[in-house]
């Protein structure tokens, strides 16, 4: 799994940059999407179908594992609830 944030140049070109972890206070949200920090997963060889639910582990320096549901979406498709 690839952590990443997605940044913007002066060129309107944008870029990923790989980044190690984020910064989550206590009590608050991260969300992720492609235009902003993002987790890319290697696919399976069968492949996803969206729809279907993807389970991982979070790790948090300070508060341990904590387990996390993802839904599988379309390329291009960004929901945010």
């Amino acid at each position: 799994m690839t952590l990443s944030r997605h940044r913007m140049r002066q060129q309107n070109t944008a870029y990923r940059s790989e980044i190690g972890s984020v910064p989550v206070a206590a009590g608050a949200r991260l969300a992720m999407a492609p235009s902003g920090v993002d987790l890319t997963v290697p696919t399976p060889s069968r492949g996803w179908r969206p729809g279907e639910l993807v389970s991982f582990t979070l790790e948090f320096r300070r508060g341990g594992p904590v387990k996390a549901v993802a839904v599988v979406v379309r390329p291009g498709a960004v929901s945010f609830e």
